[in-house]
């Protein structure tokens, strides 16, 4: 593309890495500085310099979208209500309770062993 277009991949990735080595945050998607000179919808996923964290969250985001759908697939197959079940309330807060501890263990994990 680069030669036949004539547009500069190879310095936009050299660039983006540049970024993703010079941050000011440990995340990169906290920081706000966008590039005014992309469209709208492209400036948040420049914004993650094509980096680790950017394959992170993308196939997080497909893992998570997979578990939704099977989970659906699984509650229709099985003519199952959630709404009719009296474990449900119990479930969703241990659900809410497990994810919590997780994502606090997680943030300690990032610090201890200095990830990303």
């Amino acid at each position: 593309l680069e030669m036949l277009y004539g547009w500069p991949i190879f310095d936009y990735i050299e660039y983006a890495q540049h970024r993703f080595r010079t941050r000011k945050s440990r995340w990169r998607g906290y920081e706000n500085s966008l590039d005014e000179t992309l469209d709208p919808s492209l400036q948040t996923m420049d914004n993650m310099c094509f980096s680790s964290q950017y394959y992170f969250v993308t196939a997080l985001g497909g893992v998570g979208i997979c578990m939704i759908f099977l989970s659906l697939t699984i509650i229709l197959r099985a003519n199952y209500s959630p709404f009719n079940d009296v474990f449900a309330p119990a479930l969703v807060l241990f659900i809410l309770f497990t994810a919590l501890t997780i994502l606090k263990a997680t943030g300690k994990a990032v610090e201890v062993w200095d990830i990303w």
